[in-house]
């Protein structure tokens, strides 16, 4: 019964290597570390404010920024950095601002810019540059502002909601 079985595997190995065709190898690389950070909420609230047009009269127009900071705790002290990648529907317009929420009184032809700690522009979609951790509780100081996408004729007021998802990247 056991040479029946070697005899099997013998010709379905011989089978595999007159086969043809090409092979390769995968190779995995990664790191497991022991802990992250925890965050302190998972939904934000970010008050923007009350904004006037006429404030925005050419396209490109940017307004003040108020802080979007996300509360790290008890990040690991073999943790380097992290990095935020945000998520979610980019203007028509400009496509590195995120669109306003699509309601029947939603204002037309602004968006909103966030800003890394450095006040460097993060387009959706994109992840920002790494962040230095310090071991215990950090805070990523980001903010968000109104940018017009139109000029001052095409604007329309109304509501000026947004949403965007983030996501911690850690090395």
């Amino acid at each position: 019964m056991i040479m029946t079985g070697l005899g099997a595997a013998s010709l379905q190995s011989a089978y595999a290597d007159t086969a043809g065709g090409d092979a390769g190898t995968i190779n995995f690389t990664g790191k497991v570390l022991a802990s992250t950070c925890h965050l302190d909420s998972t939904s934000l609230q970010v008050p923007m404010g009350t904004i006037s047009a006429d404030a925005y009269k050419t396209a490109g127009t940017v307004g003040n920024s108020v802080p979007v900071p996300i509360v790290l705790k008890g990040c690991d002290p073999s943790l380097q950095d992290v990095s935020v990648e945000l998520d979610g529907n980019k203007d028509t317009v400009n496509n590195q601002l995120l669109q306003l929420t699509q309601d029947a009184d939603a204002a037309k032809g602004f968006g909103i810019e966030l800003l890394d700690p450095n006040s460097t522009p993060v387009a959706i979609g994109n992840t920002s540059n790494p962040i230095t951790l310090q071991a215990g509780d950090n805070t990523l100081a980001f903010k968000a502002r109104y940018v017009s996408t139109v000029d001052s004729k095409d604007l329309a007021p109304g509501q000026a909601n947004a949403q965007a998802s983030f996501l911690l990247k850690y090395r």
